[in-house]
């Protein structure tokens, strides 16, 4: 059967209840996604802004390399987009609709767009649209929606750096997981650290969870996968110039005893092991592997800011907004 239909089938054997956050939609093709803004608000005198902003990621459970096409088509016809020039800064692109070039993933590989300042500058002259992701030979693959990884501002700020990192640095989501029945894991599309960032200071971190409904104990498997370094996550040493090293652990295997047994965790300190004396910078996907594969389990991965944090000088300057394009 194709992948689809046979995920389809074993996630409905393998659920003993539905539970809000596990989909059976995807994976898929094609995506559309619609209702989508990426820009600015400015009120009062003196001006204070607000942002809205959405980003989107992908994953390849294939046991080949896959192309992935994302387009942003705008409700207005002649809204100017913007392309990375090389330096910072935006080139003026196309009107009316945008194309991502095509991004490669190779098997179990991820990949995460931005919008803001990527392909869209940070105006008052806000993009409103919607979002299409293919890829190119029709293959299935993953998406964490670009519906629910968003922000909107609702707390004023005196600049638009401010309003940028308020409104992401105060975000939360929740994202789903689907059975693969094909592969045999459960796969949630996005998962993140980031800690120490130049900019990003306090960052975010993936929660995850795991109900074991079923009367039988099993093993889960929790691997993280990174878009960057070949899929190895890294770290970077502030004491040590900066060096980037490799993380020792991408996986971590639990023991949840059935009857409604239950273990929670998250990505930095039970699935990458990584000490917070770091700066990391990680967006990934998370896949699980059951040992008995069995009925009844109920996973959860939240993403939420972390506590606190410290800013270093591993990454970045600073504000990465751009408020224009340039020809």
């Amino acid at each position: 059967m194709p992948r689809k239909i046979t995920s389809l089938v074993v996630m409905m054997l393998m659920l003993c209840h539905e539970r809000v956050g596990l989909s059976q939609s995807q994976p898929d093709n094609t995506f559309s996604f619609y209702s989508l803004t990426a820009g600015v608000r400015a009120s009062g005198f003196p001006f204070t802004y607000n942002v809205d902003d959405f980003a989107f990621s992908a994953a390849n459970l294939n046991n080949d390399p896959i192309y992935v096409r994302a387009t942003l088509d705008a409700d207005n016809s002649s809204f100017q987009f913007g392309e990375p020039d090389g330096s910072g800064g935006l080139l003026c692109a196309t009107q009316d609709t945008y194309a991502y070039d095509d991004r490669e993933l190779s098997p179990l590989g991820t990949y995460a767009w931005n919008v803001l300042n990527v392909s869209v500058a940070a105006t008052t002259s806000e993009f409103t649209g919607s979002l299409t992701l293919e890829s190119n030979g029709q293959e299935d693959f993953y998406v964490f929606s670009p519906n629910t990884f968003y922000v909107s501002g609702s707390n004023p700020q005196s600049t638009i750096c401010a309003a940028y990192k308020t409104v992401w640095q105060g975000a939360a989501w929740n994202v789903p997981w689907y059975w693969d029945g094909t592969a045999n894991k459960l796969v949630s599309p996005y998962a993140n650290y980031w800690y120490k960032n130049t900019f990003w200071d306090t960052g975010w971190n993936s929660l995850i969870t795991i109900i074991n409904n079923n009367a039988s104990t099993a093993d889960y498997t929790v691997h993280y996968r990174s878009w960057v370094s070949g899929g190895v996550p890294t770290r970077q040493d502030p004491t040590n110039s900066c060096a980037v090293t490799n993380l020792s652990t991408e996986s971590q295997t639990l023991t949840v005893p059935g009857s409604g047994g239950n273990w929670s965790g998250n990505l930095r300190s039970d699935v990458l092991g990584v000490s917070t004396s770091y700066e990391v910078q990680q967006d990934g996907f998370m896949w699980i592997t059951l040992n008995p594969v069995q009925s009844g389990t109920s996973p959860g991965n939240a993403i939420n800011p972390n506590s606190s944090g410290s800013s270093t000088i591993c990454d970045g300057s600073g504000c990465p907004i751009v408020t224009s394009c340039h020809y």
